[in-house]
């Protein structure tokens, strides 16, 4: 068997969806030659595509161990890091990736979601400048130094960065709901729930829009509305413990002390930035 003709049929069969036929034929190749670390890299990504994403890890794991620059096997390793909640690791394998590849832009745009994730603010205004000035037409990376900015207290920053991305792309749920959550921080808050009603009439099964204006009408006093926008998130997410101890606030604000203090008792909640939209991410091979 010659393990690189075996390895080209695996990455047609990859290409073309067929994730079984590609595994084995990865599989073909590494029981010839154990230490391919392209197979593994592959193999490591066809898994977890295939919904095995702690197997495919330790596969591109092993591929990084064996090829000691390897900055596609660390990008998607730093991904799919991310995908499972491991953010300090993940920006560990993206950060190798810079190192081997500085041109990697891709690297750059991801981590700039996972620094903010981790407070490392200014890093990831860094990495999220160098991603936009790559691709200054891009929403993502416009909406991405808007979270940045956000978190960093630059609102007026961030409001024109969601702006930006809302220009570019405006059926940008996401980004109207950061919108509204800066204008509230600033205290606009009609404008704020203007932004959360369009983020709402995009994706109308977005329950932390409604959690969001459930806050600002709280804020604002209008107390019953805030109580249906809070039964609304409930209704989408019933285990979204932040709606359910506002919604206990909420009713016990409008004397219901009861029912709120039961409510309120699971949780704290506070306006929350969308930082990750799903399509942040980009797995390539």
């Amino acid at each position: 068997m010659d393990p690189q003709k075996t390895l080209a049929k695996a990455i047609a069969k990859h290409n073309a969806g067929d994730l079984r036929g590609a595994q084995r034929l990865y599989q073909r190749v590494l029981k010839k030659s154990p230490k391919h670390s392209d197979a593994l890299h592959l193999m490591g990504l066809v898994l977890a595509e295939d919904g095995d994403v702690q197997n495919g890890i330790t596969h591109i794991l092993k591929a990084v161990q064996y090829q000691s620059e390897f900055p596609e096997a660390h990008f998607n390793l730093g991904n799919l890091l991310r995908s499972i909640g491991e953010n300090k690791a993940a920006a560990r394998h993206l950060l190798q990736a810079l190192r081997d590849s500085p041109n990697l832009i891709d690297a750059h745009f991801n981590l700039t979601p996972i620094l903010c994730d981790l407070g490392q603010l200014e890093e990831a205004l860094h990495h999220g400048q160098i991603a936009l000035e790559a691709d200054p037409t891009d929403p993502l990376a416009h909406f991405n130094l808007g979270v940045a900015f956000g978190l960093m207290g630059r609102y007026e920053d961030a409001l024109k960065a969601y702006e930006t991305a809302i220009s570019i792309h405006g059926e940008f749920p996401e980004a109207h709901d950061n919108y509204g959550c800066t204008l509230a921080e600033l205290n606009r808050n009609d404008e704020a729930l203007s932004e959360f009603g369009k983020a709402i009439t995009l994706k109308p099964e977005f329950a932390q829009a409604y959690y969001n204006a459930g806050n600002v009408l709280q804020k604002m006093r209008r107390l019953e509305e805030s109580e249906t926008h809070y039964k609304t998130a409930l209704e989408i997410n019933p285990r979204y413990w932040d709606a359910m101890a506002n919604l206990g606030d909420t009713l016990m604000k409008m004397g219901h002390h009861k029912r709120g203090l039961a409510h309120s008792r699971q949780g704290n909640g506070v306006i929350v930035f969308h930082a990750n939209p799903n399509t942040q991410l980009k797995i390539e091979y």
